[in-house]
């Protein structure tokens, strides 16, 4: 092969390098399922094309006004997108792709069926004419679009949307607006593929039907799937070697261009195979984000490091069995640390007419399913500075209730009020900001996320992992990101997991993602902790450090509405406690008044009280030395 086909590889792969790392932050991130980005290629293109065409716009002006027009219709379309699932998601821009390029051709003046041509064009005073003058100008607008989705990629912004791809909902609990978020993804990656759809049409000289086809939509998701979903530089290689396979047959293997192209589909099916089935995560590993690594390698948090604080053993607790002064496993020195780095972390808005009691409050919550009432009438208060239980067989709606409470779900009836505020109805990012956060029941740990990864999101500034703020205030954004990792580094220590900060949350045991998942809801700062069965299906020692945790919480003013199954532990920890039963309070009282009324006792106390007994899960008794967290 001679230069000149060498720089027409190298132009091709540029522009497909643009349309792949475009495709990457939206599905490789943000986990959207886009598959035909050529749809915005497709707006960017013919644009372009037109006003240089028609209207003798510069080349370089009418780049930029497809990359716009392409953003725009990207974030026309990001609305009902947001609101499918993956599989209409895939047919939303399929459809998209076809009406484009169809009311395109039908317009006469962008060229009909035939397309719309392209005369020479000139860049700086530069005429651009044969391979050789488009090389740099590809290569550098390619390098540009790598360095901009990568440093999205590795910054908050970009934690967050890896966060979303894993699971929306976690997000949202630790105070993120979800939708926001997406759109934003959407509309830069729409916007980056428009460019390289005008760019393709001035490197061809033509802005046609062909050009912008389903078939090439789906080699571009190819390069991304091949090269690694969102890894930055996986895209790249994708390119490289989807665009150069097919040169290779024909000008290596004197294969015509036909028989190539037949070859080219069977080979990049097989290779996708092989991917899927081998590397099911692409050619190159996902791994921690660099500003991460860079953070734990200052501060000497590697693997099996033993952090300060940690070192020793644990002290006991009180003989009255009350909480130790810092929760077991931390020196003093420790603690203060960490008290002082959560307390500076997320903003809490409370509202002007805050009383002192109750600092949460639901008045009459009601929630149907069709003719399946699963809340009916929820009425309690949750004083300040408490940790109060709430129990009841499996359906009762345990969970129903701390959704409702936390915007999870909307009621059909009824209030909620978080300190004197009325939040009924609000998203769950927004009630975070309001001074209240939660755990699940099944831990929702984000598995390709680091442990430090998973509880910066919990300390982080919903500000700070925004597009606008990464790039109009990066100084900004540097000093709250690290000042957000000192809080996320300091939440750890407090439970021990410190010098797994750069596990995957997959590798971790279930009762390490317990704690990791406390942890993540402790580093919003809230006031106000909604914990469902924080100890259930762990260990008895992982289960005493929880439970110790706790009391440390609460001993530290904070409020808590426990749901758990271990009967001992709420005897040992509740200041009260709340029985449910079909949908609604039945019961309300210290653990000792509950366990004294008969019928209870019989219905579901008795019976609990046995099977925590016998599955081997007793709660610490008062007086019992603390272990630590470790």
């Amino acid at each position: 092969m001679n230069a000149a086909v060498w720089a027409d590889i190298a132009n091709l792969a540029a522009i497909y390098a643009i349309y792949a790392v475009s495709v990457n932050l939206i599905v490789g991130w943000a986990g959207i399922p886009a598959v035909v980005p050529t749809a915005f290629g497709a707006v960017g293109g013919y644009l372009a094309a037109w006003l240089v065409v028609s209207h003798h716009w510069p080349t370089p002006w009418a780049a930029l006004a497809g990359l716009v027009a392409g953003g725009l219709v990207g974030l026309v379309l990001s609305g009902p997108s947001l609101l499918l699932s993956v599989e209409y998601i895939i047919l939303l821009t399929v459809a998209a792709a076809y009406v484009i390029v169809g009311v395109f051709q039908n317009i006469p003046d962008f060229g009909g069926p035939g397309g719309l041509f392209v005369p020479a064009l000139t860049v700086a005073g530069e005429h651009l004419h044969g391979v050789n003058s488009y090389l740099p100008w590809l290569i550098g607008v390619a390098v540009l679009a790598y360095l901009l989705v990568r440093w999205l990629g590795d910054s908050p912004f970009g934690m967050v949307l890896k966060g979303i791809r894993e699971d929306e909902l976690a997000v949202g609990a630790s105070g993120f607006n979800t939708v926001s978020a997406r759109t934003v993804a959407f509309t830069v990656s729409a916007a980056l593929s428009g460019l390289a759809g005008a760019l393709y049409v001035f490197y061809i000289a033509v802005a046609s039907p062909g050009v912008f086809g389903f078939a090439q939509g789906i080699l571009v998701v190819t390069m991304v799937i091949i090269g690694g979903l969102g890894r930055p530089f996986g895209p790249i290689i994708g390119a490289v070697l989807i665009e150069l396979t097919p040169r290779l047959l024909q000008n290596l293997g004197g294969i015509s261009a036909a028989t190539s192209a037949e070859l080219q589909q069977i080979i990049f099916g097989l290779l996708l195979v092989a991917v899927i089935i081998l590397r099911p995560a692409g050619l190159l590993p996902e791994i921690a984000s660099p500003l991460v690594r860079r953070y734990v390698k200052r501060r000497g948090l590697a693997p099996g490091a033993g952090p300060t604080g940690l070192a020793g053993p644990a002290p006991p607790a009180r003989d009255d069995g009350s909480p130790a002064e810092h929760p077991p496993g931390l020196e003093p020195d420790a603690i203060a640390v960490a008290a002082r780095a959560i307390d500076s972390g997320h903003d809490v808005t409370v509202a002007d007419e805050v009383t002192a009691a109750p600092v949460l409050a639901a008045r009459m919550l009601r929630k149907r399913f069709g003719g399946l009432v699963v809340a009916d009438g929820f009425d309690f208060d949750l004083p300040a500075g408490q940790i109060v239980g709430l129990v009841g067989p499996n359906g009762a709606g345990k969970t129903t209730l701390f959704n409702l409470l936390t915007g999870v779900i909307r009621p059909d009836e009824g209030s909620v009020f978080l300190f004197g505020r009325n939040i009924t109805g609000r998203r769950i990012d927004q009630i975070v900001g309001y001074g209240m956060a939660r755990s699940f029941q099944d831990v929702r740990l984000i598995p390709s996320l680091t442990v430090l990864e998973n509880v910066f999101l919990g300390a982080v500034e919903p500000r700070t992992a925004t597009l606008r703020r990464t790039m109009l205030a990066p100084r900004a954004v540097h000093r709250e990101t690290e000042a957000a990792l000192d809080r996320a580094a300091a939440v750890l220590r407090i439970v021990s997991m410190e010098h797994k900060s750069l596990e995957l949350g997959s590798a971790l045991s279930f009762g390490e993602q317990k704690l990791v998942a406390l942890a993540r809801a402790i580093a919003t700062g809230a006031q106000v902790l909604l914990l469902d069965e924080p100890a259930a299906g762990v260990g008895t020692d992982i289960a005493r450090r929880i439970v110790a945790l706790i009391k440390w919480l609460g001993a530290e003013g904070k409020t808590l509405l426990l749901v758990e199954h271990n009967l001992e532990f709420v005897r040992d920890m509740a200041t009260s406690v709340y029985f449910l039963a079909d949908g609604g309070i039945k019961a309300h009282g210290t653990y000792d008044e509950l366990t004294a009324d008969p019928e209870l006792a019989r219905s579901y106390f008795g019976t609990m009280a046995e099977r925590s007994r016998d599955a081997g899960q007793p709660a610490p008794h008062p007086g019992s030395p603390a272990q630590g967290l470790s």
